[in-house]
Order: structure tokens, then sequence, then C-alpha cells
């Protein structure tokens, strides 16, 4: 970068970075899951992830939601299809996707289809549409 992108009084200043205890959202499926997982950590004796996932309990903030009749961050939501099949999906934040089962962030295209809805909705879905048949939050 050229010296005329700089200022002097930048000199010597750390980024901002995250702080690990940052107040993080969690859903309540996500912060059981980590409980879950902690308890297996300290089972295993690994304290490197037993921290890790200390720092990820204390940090959290679980999502409250505003209305219960529409899927929003915490929701699972169950969908029915042109076919009849069912498929559920569980509204999570980015941190959780794969942390909770069928969990799906708001800013994935499955996510952003959800949430929102409510029950009896039809919403898009690359496979085609989908009737919103149950809200439940677990």
């Amino acid at each position: 970068m050229s010296k005329a992108f700089t200022r002097e009084d930048d000199a010597g200043l750390e980024p901002i970075r995250e702080s690990a205890t940052a107040a993080a959202p969690q859903t309540r499926m996500g912060r059981a899951r980590l409980v879950e997982l902690l308890a297996a950590a300290r089972r295993a004796g690994d304290a490197a992830h037993v921290a890790d996932l200390e720092v990820r309990l204390a940090g959290g903030i679980v999502a409250i939601r505003d209305d219960a009749s529409v899927a929003s961050l915490g929701a699972e939501v169950t969908l029915r299809d042109a076919r009849g099949r069912k498929r559920v999906v569980r509204l999570v934040t980015p941190r959780e996707v794969g942390l909770v089962p069928h969990g799906a962030s708001p800013t994935s295209p499955i996510g952003a289809a959800v949430a929102g809805a409510r029950v009896g909705d039809t919403i898009d879905l690359a496979s085609g549409e989908a009737i919103v048949v149950a809200i439940a939050w677990p």
C-alpha cells in the first residue's frame, strides 16, 4: 500500500478483533448441543476443547422470539412439499450450522425462505414449493 493512503497516527495500532467473550446469539437448540459437547470433552479430558466450549457458552445470549407464530431464529419449521414429503428446518445462527441437526441459517437460501413464514404459508425452495405445516420452539 502506498504511504499516501496511511496516516502517521495509525502506526502501531492493533486491528479491532472480536472479543472471545463478546455476546453472540445462540438458539436453545445450539446451546443444548454445546452443553452436550462440553460434557463429552470433559469426559475425554480434552482441555483445549473444554476451554473453547466454555467460552462459547459463557458468551452466548439465547435469542428470544418475538412472535411464536412466525418462524425466526430458534424455530423448528416443518415443511410439506407437493408430493406430501415432510422436511424439518431449524433456524440457527451461522455458527450453529452443522452443530444442530437440520440447522439452516437465515442467510442461507432455505433459511431465508423459511424465516418470517407462518403456518399455512407457501414458500419457494430450489426443489419447488412447500407449505409450512408447523412451527415449534424446542
